[in-house]
């Protein structure tokens, strides 16, 4: 079984209702001490529907804290760097990058 996944547009892709089940599924196919590096984006929903959808860190904290051991390693502005997110009329733009560790 897998030891470790690198989710870069998973998470985002799904719309809110989805991402319990996608979490706990998740939770589920890896092995307890494997690990996930996860990348989000968050801005302000109302200024553009996704896909990508906007995922917070808080909402991270929400989704796998309870099952998972979560560190996140990293937050930045991305502002600059998403044109073709700023071309739909996002005006700020963060990334964020979590390390999704063994079960609790």
């Amino acid at each position: 079984s897998a030891r470790a996944a690198f989710d870069r547009a998973s998470l985002i892709a799904l719309p809110a209702n989805l991402r319990i089940a996608y979490a706990k599924q998740m939770h589920e196919l890896m092995p307890a001490n494997a690990r996930t590096l996860l990348l989000t984006i968050a801005y302000d929903q109302s200024e553009m529907e996704g896909p990508p959808f906007s995922v917070t860190d808080d909402e991270v904290a929400r989704l796998y804290g309870g099952i998972r051991k979560v560190t996140r390693l990293e937050t930045r502005d991305a502002s600059a760097g998403s044109r073709n997110i700023q071309e739909r009329g996002v005006t700020e733009v963060t990334t964020s990058v979590f390390d999704i560790g063994a079960a609790l």
